[in-house]
């Protein structure tokens, strides 16, 4: 997630909805909370729920199937 919540779109924002949505009313990222929420998956799992591409697989921490 920390590396996750470092990738931006051409204009700078996040490349996360989410994110995105808070860096407009002017929040920043104070920190990662690395185990506040673990949903399983595949890159491609993940690439078609979020409905966006991942440009990197996770790390080793991470449960992949």
């Amino acid at each position: 997630m920390s590396e996750y919540a470092t990738w931006v779109r051409d204009d700078g924002l996040s490349i996360d909805p989410w994110i995105r949505t808070r860096q407009r009313m002017g929040s920043r990222i104070l920190t990662v909370a690395p185990n506040s929420m673990v949903i399983p998956g595949t890159v491609a799992e993940w690439e078609q729920w979020a409905a966006m591409a991942f440009p990197a697989t996770g790390h080793t921490w991470c449960q992949m199937r």
